[in-house]
């Protein structure tokens, strides 16, 4: 209260000195006289006027003021008169008091500078946003697994091939030798219908000879052999 009081009192002692001031040396010597020394007194009225009363500092948040009356603001803030906060969220990031930078979908990190990576299954973002996937991936994302099972093989869930009739193999590489719709073993040997036997299922089956009654027998008279395929060492009769 006391330092309001002493504002004051100078207040009114400058207004009554350039009041007196202006009136004496005008009326001595006329305002345009070369002995009228009113702009010295003048000045030093206006030199007490921003000691005790200094021009406030345009500048907000710790700027600074420049002698053609811009302001320099800090890092942290920006606009005319270093008003508006910086965000410091990049790319559409919005900066929340408590709390930081809230990101949109495609970017994260502390100041959402990082790009997400929408590349599936260890797949490499490139610069232009499209994916580089690993050896075993394919597709936009890198979502869809290579089908490493050949000539139209099929990937099933365990990760195994189901071959086609005419090929075998463990990614369906091998060309089937088994006849008659056998199937190729992962050993090589041929799984023959029940129709059909031999190494590779080229011979009918004794009993599926829909003409004959034949028979597997360990032998027969010659004249009732006929061909046909038996298990182990039994032969065809008829």
């Amino acid at each position: 209260m006391g330092s309001f009081k002493v504002y004051v009192s100078m207040f009114v002692l400058i207004a009554m000195l350039k009041s007196s001031s202006s009136s004496r040396y005008s009326s001595r010597y006329g305002s345009r006289s070369r002995y009228n020394y009113q702009p010295s007194l003048s000045q030093c009225l206006s030199d007490l006027e921003r000691t005790l009363c200094p021009k406030a500092n345009p500048c907000k948040n710790g700027g600074t003021e420049q002698s053609d009356g811009t302001c320099v603001c800090t890092d942290k803030f920006t606009g005319t008169t270093c008003e508006e906060k910086v965000n410091p969220c990049k790319n559409g990031g919005i900066d929340l008091p408590n709390v930081g930078c809230i990101c949109t979908a495609d970017f994260t990190g502390p100041t959402c500078e990082e790009r997400v990576n929408p590349c599936q299954n260890n797949g490499t973002l490139l610069s232009d946003g499209s994916c580089n996937c690993t050896v075993d991936f394919t597709g936009t994302l890198c979502e869809e697994i290579v089908n490493p099972c050949q000539n139209n093989g099929t990937l099933l869930a365990d990760g195994s091939c189901n071959c086609t009739v005419a090929f075998g193999g463990t990614f369906c590489e091998i060309v089937n030798p088994c006849q008659n719709n056998g199937t190729l073993l992962a050993d090589g040997s041929c799984n023959c219908t029940e129709s059909f036997g031999d190494t590779f299922c080229g011979q009918l089956r004794c009993e599926s000879d829909p003409t004959e009654p034949n028979f597997c027998a360990p032998e027969c008279d010659p004249e009732y052999l006929v061909f046909g395929f038996c298990d182990g060492d039994d032969i065809c009769c008829l």
